[in-house]
């Protein structure tokens, strides 16, 4: 291989669920400790994906593979296009919840718009 696409294709997306009586009999110092300790460790989770990403791109660039920018906009339109198409296959088929998908969408949105990312 020589080439790579710098494109995104999918997005993965990963949580950790607690349920909210099990977190309600915490007293309410504990409760903020864990939670605290939680959104500090997705935080460094965070970070440290992003730093691994980097340094892949670092290895793959150093094996002499180029990284080449698809035409945009229209390629990228059509990415997004096959990403929704199979998010909604994945759908279908029952491998996951629609409606939660649709709950991270509009938590993804809230934040950009929050956040101007």
């Amino acid at each position: 291989m020589r080439y790579q696409t710098d494109a995104p294709l999918l997005m993965l997306i990963g949580m950790l669920v607690l349920d909210e009586r099990v977190v309600a009999r915490l007293d309410a110092d504990d409760r903020e400790v864990v939670l605290a300790t939680l959104r500090d460790t997705f935080g460094r989770l965070d970070e440290v994906n992003r730093a691994d990403n980097r340094e892949a791109m670092a290895a793959l660039r150093e094996q002499g593979i180029e990284l080449v920018e698809p035409e945009r906009p229209r390629s990228e339109r059509r990415w997004q296009d096959v990403a929704r198409e199979t998010l909604a296959t994945l759908e279908r088929e029952g491998r996951f919840d629609g409606a939660l998908l649709a709950r991270v969408r509009e938590l993804i949105r809230e934040y950009r718009g929050q956040h101007g990312d």
